[in-house]
């Protein structure tokens, strides 16, 4: 999401070769992120539950991205606009991701020592 962010707010010229394949990476990643987030939720669903609210995050910046580079090329001022606060959000939450991380899987393996 940061280099596409990046892309429209510097050359707002994002065209349809840029945003196929960055719609073909992110299905990609989905796809993976998906299977990970099914096989947590039927290991322990309580550790799926915690990291919901962290998906959910993503899933919503992420629209926000698509949305916004498709609009650069008709609203470029607006999109590019969008763009530079999903890029903050983007960079806010890749700084975020580690210590959430870490916090949840802490509370995933009290849970396991306490049994």
């Amino acid at each position: 999401m940061e280099w596409i962010a990046w892309r429209g707010i510097n050359d707002p010229r994002v065209d349809k070769k840029m945003i196929d394949s960055y719609d073909g990476d992110i299905n990609s990643m989905y796809q993976a992120l998906l299977g990970a987030m099914a096989m947590t939720a039927s290991l322990n669903l309580s550790l799926y539950q915690e990291l919901r609210p962290t998906l959910l995050r993503l899933y919503g910046l992420e629209e926000r991205v698509a949305l916004a580079i498709r609009q650069t090329e008709f609203r470029q001022d607006a999109g590019v606009q969008e763009l530079r606060a999903c890029k903050s959000e983007a960079e806010a939450l890749r700084e975020f991701l580690p210590g959430e991380l870490n916090r949840i899987m802490a509370l995933a393996q009290a849970a396991h020592d306490d049994h």
